[in-house]
């Protein structure tokens, strides 16, 4: 008789893994990691009870290293890319802007209220400018149905019941737990369901957002907090420390060289 689960998982003990299968209780994904977890060690850290809540979504950039992650990455990595692109962005604005009114002779009182304008109102845009996820093509098939967790136990189960013969079941399991990142193409190809889905609109506005703010908030609040001028050149520092970090040095640079160049723009049209 076919089997239609495998054997008792053995001590699970990768937290990480732990943690996202946690997550994804309810889907195909929670026994993916479990697979996982059962073969792989690991200590726990601040990032593990943070998976457990928030998910794969604002956790992308530390789990890329994670063996299995890159089941995500089709979904996750763009939405990222995007949010990358926004904070490099935000610091661009943040460092050019103060520097273009205090060109025009503005206060810096003025200075940092434009600052924090554009703080404030950059996620709102941001978030009224995200489109919803892409609806699925007219005549794509659906995928079946899978029994539920109380149903079928472990992913050799969700694998027999999606038509997968024993036999390559059990090949496809004992490959995720030898080597994740090699064998869950094959697995998807088996069991579409395990595929995660595209986030939706209100978390990719939520993850751009936050990235404005990440990219804003420090060249705004050094120029608020420290005397003039030195709040506006740690200001334009800060925006060309950060897009060095994010897009690499030449986007630094050319950061802070817009933020002299405006600067003097404004100071010639001020003295006009």
């Amino acid at each position: 008789m076919p089997p239609t689960s495998v054997p008792p998982l053995p001590n699970a003990d990768d937290p990480a893994a732990l943690a996202l299968s946690d997550f994804e209780a309810g889907t195909p994904r929670q026994w993916y990691w479990l697979e996982i977890a059962a073969t792989r060690g690991g200590t726990a850290s601040r990032l593990t009870g943070v998976l457990r809540h928030v998910g794969p979504l604002w956790c992308w950039p530390w789990l890329e290293d994670l063996a299995g992650a890159r089941l995500y990455a089709a979904t996750l990595a763009p939405a990222w890319q995007r949010a990358r692109d926004q904070a490099a962005g935000a610091a661009l604005y943040a460092a050019v802007l103060p520097a273009l009114l205090a060109g025009l002779g503005l206060l810096p009182a003025t200075q940092a209220f434009a600052g924090w304008l554009l703080v404030l109102f950059g996620p709102l845009w941001l978030a009224w400018r995200t489109k919803p996820a892409p609806p699925a093509a007219p005549g794509a098939p659906l995928a079946a149905a899978l029994p539920g967790p109380e149903e079928c136990t472990g992913l050799t189960g969700l694998l027999l019941a999606s038509d997968c013969p024993p036999e390559q079941a059990l090949t496809l399991v004992a490959a995720l737990r030898a080597n994740p990142d090699a064998a869950w193409p094959a697995l998807v190809q088996r069991l579409p369901q395990l595929m995660p889905p595209a986030p939706t609109r209100r978390q990719c506005g939520l993850l751009r957002g936050a990235a404005w703010l990440a990219g804003a908030v420090p060249a705004t609040l050094l120029l608020s907090l420290l005397p003039s001028p030195w709040g506006l050149i740690a200001a334009g520092l800060a925006g060309a420390g950060l897009n060095t970090v994010l897009l690499g040095r030449r986007a630094g640079l050319v950061t802070l060289g817009s933020a002299a160049l405006v600067y003097g723009l404004g100071a010639a049209v001020h003295l006009l």
